[in-house]
């Protein structure tokens, strides 16, 4: 694209932005005489099998999220292959140019987004890609998000992409864990830990694990996005009070059961000053949900105490087997077999919910592993989840909770 090309009735004037989903454009709408911002989408997104279905369907998701802090998407169209989204065009400045920032401003800044990403939330639409170049501010100080290019939009029959499912998107400086851990199973919380950096980067100049600027790799960020935790954020800013540095700190929890719920809830603990964030309330685990449903995981406190509960159970009972075989009473001991067999259904259940966030496909080992392997099976995750250090916090498994210091 060039600027003075004409693009149906759009006449590109200048280019504001550009990024790996494309171009921005200023472009100026001849017939009704008004500036918009026209968003090119890149000849290899637009190359992908089934391009133009997939960008209809996400297209209109955008046209349909009417906030007073989302950069509204007026008419979307393909033309020579290539998508284009024209939305309002902002003027002002983007969140990257306004450095540091004071509290209150970035306060005021995160309500109004956070708001706009519940909104989105609400309509099944996840950002996955929330950073400053995407946050607009206009000459009132009012905060602005665009670019949903790389957004999951819930559709009719399941979640689609504009982008090749399965891979790692975003930005490096702002990717949650599971972005990088599992990027096929993700959901709101995502959006969450991602402005978490952004509000980490407004009030203390930089993301919390540094950026490509200062020459750290991509390698380097995505595995202390993963491992580390961020340094807190009051030394290098005393205005900052302990409430909103501890808020920040649980947006940025390796596990996002520990994050806030959604959005409005980091809103509203970002909206009492002085305060202590609210404590993360667990719903209680259905029996339905642990023993048959990918949905959730548990703590390794919970899958700890789960075992130590079932493990003497299992072992009495193959005992008493094991008595009966002894005995001659065969038929007895059957039964002792397939009542142990079964119990070890709901050990393999905890075990499973602590290895979802790092495999789904864990769950067809139930299917198929006999009781005296499944039983080896659960003794090896067990040794594996409470002693060995990996990828995601103290265990392999998925980070436990961050402990804020309050003081």
């Amino acid at each position: 694209m060039e600027a003075g090309q004409l693009v149906r009735d759009y006449v590109l004037e200048t280019k504001i932005g550009e990024g790996g989903m494309g171009e921005v454009w200023r472009a100026h709408h001849q017939s009704l005489q008004r500036s918009v911002a026209i968003k090119v989408v890149s000849e290899q997104a637009s190359h992908q099998p089934q391009f133009q279905e997939r960008f209809t369907r996400e297209a209109k998701a955008m046209a349909g999220l009417e906030h007073p802090h989302i950069v509204p998407v007026h008419d979307f169209f393909v033309s020579r292959g290539k998508g284009f989204l024209v939305m309002t065009h902002i003027k002002g400045q983007s969140l990257d140019q306004c450095g540091r920032l004071p509290l209150n401003t970035a306060l005021q800044i995160s309500r109004e987004i956070l708001d706009a990403l519940d909104f989105a939330h609400q309509q099944g639409v996840i950002h996955r890609d929330v950073k400053p170049s995407n946050i607009l501010i206009d000459t009132r100080g009012h905060a602005y998000i665009m670019d949903f290019g790389i957004a999951l939009v819930a559709g009719t029959e399941r979640l689609t992409r504009l982008t090749r499912t399965g891979t790692a998107v975003g930005t490096p400086e702002y990717m949650s864990p599971e972005q990088i851990i599992t990027p096929a199973d993700l959901d709101h919380r995502t959006d969450v830990y991602s402005f978490g950096c952004v509000l980490y980067e407004m009030l203390t100049g930089q993301p919390p694990f540094g950026s490509r600027d200062h020459g750290i790799t991509e390698f380097q960020l995505m595995e202390a996005h993963v491992r580390k935790q961020p340094a807190p954020i009051r030394p290098s800013n005393p205005s900052v009070d302990k409430n909103t540095e501890s808020v920040i700190l649980r947006a940025l929890a390796k596990d996002r059961d520990e994050r806030f719920g959604g959005c409005a809830e980091m809103a509203r603990n970002l909206s009492t000053p002085g305060g202590a964030p609210q404590p993360v309330v667990r719903p209680p685990t259905k029996i339905s949900q642990l023993l048959f449903s990918f949905k959730g995981r548990i703590a390794r406190s919970q899958y700890w105490k789960g075992v130590l509960i079932l493990l003497p159970f299992n072992i009495l009972l193959s005992l008493l087997a094991f008595g009966l075989l002894e005995s001659g009473d065969n038929d007895s001991a059957v039964l002792v077999l397939i009542v142990y067999a079964v119990a070890l259904w709901p050990g393999l259940a905890l075990t499973v919910k602590r290895w979802h966030d790092r495999d789904r496909t864990a769950w067809w080992f139930l299917t198929w592993l006999i009781p005296y392997v499944q039983f080896l099976f659960m003794l090896w995750m067990t040794i594996e989840i409470w002693f060995l250090r990996g990828t995601a916090g103290s265990n392999r498994f998925g980070a436990d909770p961050v402990q804020i210091n309050q003081a």
